[in-house]
């Protein structure tokens, strides 16, 4: 809230709680909805949410991003620019080297900050496993919402409800179609089973004493 202003906002507060009446017979559950409305309507107006940028959210899923690492980052995109207008040999040279000297410094970072987390969390095994899962995702996952859907009849729909209804409908009765398309016949499941002279010779029989003797 970089530019907050509090003394505004318990004014408008002041200002806003100023005309209630107590005495209207009305119960205290409506009054605390009534305030929660003008509370959340003044919070948004003084303190409104920003998306974040799409460098702030790099930032936030690099939480080992220091401010001394953005800045050799700046710098070494200046002096690709740089390689990039002249051509110089020596400056791509030197490119060359400090690129590979910030990607160690980078890697470091992050072993450092997750070696740190993991002696914090060392007893706390279920934070242990969200830090190691967190460290083995190297992607963000996808969202998986299905905004359209091509129906087997060649059109497509971006109901809700079709959406949902038809993959239901699908899985219920893909087991009756399959089975439908089974030809009929006379032969018995046992026709396929090999047949035992001795069903006893498949067996072993061995003699134990009763418990109760």
């Amino acid at each position: 809230m970089k530019n907050f202003n509090l003394e505004n906002f318990l004014i408008d507060i002041e200002e806003a709680l100023r005309p209630w009446n107590f005495n209207t017979g009305s119960t205290v559950h409506n009054y605390f909805d009534e305030f929660i409305h003008y509370f959340q309507t003044l919070i948004n107006k003084h303190a409104p949410l920003r998306k974040l940028s799409r460098r702030e959210k790099q930032l936030q899923a690099k939480p080992w991003i220091t401010r001394g690492l953005l800045t050799s980052t700046k710098n070494k995109n200046r002096m690709f620019r740089k390689c990039y207008k002249c051509k110089d040999a020596k400056l791509i040279a030197q490119y060359k080297k400090y690129t590979n000297k910030l990607t160690r410094l980078r890697k470091i970072a992050k072993q450092q900050y997750y070696f740190k987390l993991f002696q914090k969390y060392k007893s706390d095994s279920k934070k242990t496993w969200k830090t190691i899962n967190e460290l083995h995702s190297t992607h963000q996952k996808q969202s998986s919402d299905i905004n359209c859907l091509k129906l087997n009849y060649g059109t497509q729909t971006s109901c809700p409800i079709t959406i949902s209804n038809t993959p239901n409908e699908y899985f219920s009765s893909i087991g009756v179609s399959m089975g439908n398309g089974i030809r009929p016949t006379n032969t018995f499941f046992t026709t396929f089973m090999n047949p035992f002279p001795n069903l006893l010779s498949s067996m072993a029989l061995v003699q134990k004493k009763s418990l109760l003797a």
